[in-house]
């Protein structure tokens, strides 16, 4: 996954989208390396922090993760391998101090790097005031407003959506859920909302059941997965948070990243 996320920087190798370089395109295959990483990162602190829970590598092995992913650039992927690996340290018994002073750290990072790049300080000044630019900045969050208000309680019908016919960009991926909802309705998103606690219900469980400790840590390291990016992508559509490219998991489409959660 290392050497995937170094090759996916390399020119001729990776390949550059919308100003991100993420993808290495294996003839009409696209992999998306970042993707690819969230179960391998799993999988390797499971093994790791079974064993024992040193702060130093730890923070080394997180921040090289987080760093290589940033300079594709992808802030919210970073986030989330982050808050990942950090809640993995914790449910292996790691100590709560170095956990509270990296926070506070990364958070400040994370702070730092959004004031830094001009389109993510669009973003968060879209977020503060979403009237701004509404066919400009604000568009996407805006259109994605109304395809949540036409869903009202039953939903426009399976297929009926006026939203995704190029007014919500990315409308099959990370913005599936606004899509869903005005197809839905509350009714139907609110059902979708209940099918993923039962699976993260069930995934916390399957972890609790597990004799060893490695084998705890990959389950509940799925789940936590799971959670933080449908609490990310959910928050985005509602406008609790900046608009971030995550996508739903098991819901948007997409390659590296649904056969990484299959």
């Amino acid at each position: 996954a290392v050497i995937l996320l170094i090759a996916v920087l390399i020119p001729g190798v990776g390949s550059r989208l919308q100003g991100a370089q993420r993808w290495i395109l294996l003839g009409p295959v696209p992999i998306q390396p970042s993707e690819i990483t969230k179960l391998s990162l799993i999988l390797f602190f499971s093994a790791w922090l079974a064993k024992h829970q040193r702060f130093a590598p730890f923070l080394f092995f997180t921040s090289l993760i987080a760093f290589l992913v940033m300079l594709q650039p992808n802030l919210s992927t970073a986030v989330i391998l982050s808050s990942l690996s950090t809640i993995m340290y914790f449910l292996a018994g790691g100590k709560l101090k170095p956990l509270f002073i990296f926070g506070g750290a990364a958070s400040l990072l994370v702070a730092i790097l959004i004031l830094a790049a001009p389109y993510r300080r669009e973003r968060l000044t879209t977020f503060l005031n979403p009237a701004s630019d509404p066919l400009g900045k604000s568009y996407h969050i805006r259109q994605i407003t109304l395809a949540l208000g036409r869903g009202g309680v039953f939903g426009q019908g399976i297929g009926l959506s006026k939203q995704k016919q190029h007014y919500i960009p990315e409308a099959a991926n990370d913005s599936i859920f606004a899509i869903f909802a005005e197809e839905t309705g509350f009714i139907g998103s609110i059902l979708l909302i209940a099918l993923y606690g039962i699976l993260i219900k069930t995934g916390f469980n399957i972890a609790a059941a597990q004799p060893e400790k490695q084998q705890f840590l990959v389950a509940a390291g799925v789940t936590t997965w799971f959670s933080l990016q449908i609490m990310f992508n959910l928050a985005a559509m509602v406008a609790l948070v900046p608009l971030t490219g995550v996508p739903l998991p098991l819901l948007s489409y997409g390659g590296s990243a649904y056969l990484s959660n299959m």
